[in-house]
């Protein structure tokens, strides 16, 4: 099965609102053992970590074309929880409500990343990995030096 690594990082951590930015990393390694990466980098004026995690899963997911053995690296406890302890099934058998029958602010996105995950085998790591120190550290440090964005602004492939 192909196999496919997505690294997730963000410069806010915690649920209060702030400017953020936000990457993912989607590392694909082919059947002759070549690593080939794509990557999108998000900004946003006033965003919890968990929002901006969302965001950036669901913009990777969807470049994602083939099913696969995806390997989600992430040290956003909410994702993290949220998929290993399988309540996205759970919300959806409660029609997308939480166990206070309300429904959440992020559900349409986790709707959305429900949609997508169901071709793909997926594994959950909060795990150090070679990108999050250098090369994601540096594009997230960049993006939070840029001037002004009001709106959620996506890049894919930054450079």
């Amino acid at each position: 099965m192909f196999k496919v690594n997505l690294y997730i990082e963000t410069t806010n951590k915690g649920p209060s609102k702030r400017k953020a930015a936000g990457m993912y990393i989607l590392e694909f390694i082919t059947e002759s053992g070549q690593t080939i990466t794509r990557n999108g980098v998000i900004y946003m004026a006033a965003v919890t970590e968990n929002r901006l995690v969302l965001h950036l899963f669901l913009e990777a997911l969807k470049r994602i074309t083939k099913s696969c053995s995806l390997a989600v690296f992430t040290t956003c406890e909410h994702v993290f929880n949220v998929l290993n302890y399988h309540q996205l099934s759970q919300w959806e058998k409660n029609g997308w409500k939480n166990a206070k029958g309300k429904e959440t602010d992020q559900m349409q996105l986790w709707k959305e990343i429900r949609e997508y995950l169901g071709m793909h085998v997926v594994t959950l790591t909060a795990a150090d990995h070679s990108y999050r120190k250098i090369y994601m550290k540096g594009m997230l440090e960049k993006e939070m030096n840029r001037e002004h964005v009001e709106n959620v602004e996506m890049r894919k492939d930054a450079e």
